[in-house]
């Protein structure tokens, strides 16, 4: 873990942090949260709707196989993640944060408890679910990190500790040979 990740974790708990396990009835502030972080990333949530979250609750939490971790401070959630639980691996899958009490670090205490959640429960790996490639491949072949990707999420990620892994890049396959040419 990086030093500046365990002080961050230390700044969280002495500011009043405090994490959570939520349920259903979080399904909705998790949204929002999510939502939030989304529009601060230009991006587009996914799942799109919160009832299409709700249901991958329903799929998942009747097995087990859903843990949703919320951080609140005095005024309530300021931070939630979801993971998703496969066989021995742990997906750190979606997190949402409203913006507010950066100072506290509840980003960093949500990843802290899922991460220390998942090896409560038995899990082997804890999967952060992407890395973007030219960050994983300059540390894999021990090459520093440009400015840039040092200002990505893949670096928050990398200060739990951990090794990026390159995984096979996806081809099809056709069985018919006159097809295949």
């Amino acid at each position: 873990m990086r030093r500046t990740t365990m002080l961050e974790l230390k700044r969280s708990q002495k500011r009043g942090i405090k994490i959570r396990e939520g349920g259903e009835q979080d399904i909705k502030t998790f949204f929002r949260l999510m939502t939030t972080t989304c529009k601060r990333q230009q991006t587009s949530p996914s799942p799109t709707t919160e009832s299409a979250m709700l249901e991958i609750w329903k799929a998942f939490h009747p097995t087990g196989r859903i843990r949703l971790s919320v951080a609140e401070y005095e005024t309530g959630p300021v931070a939630a993640a979801v993971c998703l639980c496969f066989g021995e691996r742990v997906t750190f899958w979606k997190k949402g944060w409203s913006g507010e009490h950066r100072e506290r670090h509840p980003n960093q205490m949500v990843m802290f408890d899922a991460i220390r959640w998942s090896q409560s429960q038995g899990y082997k790996f804890f999967d952060c679910a992407a890395m973007n490639h030219d960050t994983a491949v300059n540390l894999l072949n021990g090459k520093p990190l440009s400015e840039t990707q040092k200002k990505a999420r893949d670096f928050f990620l990398l200060g739990y500790g951990g090794t990026p892994t390159l995984l096979p890049e996806s081809k099809v396959y056709i069985s018919s040979p006159a097809l295949r040419f």
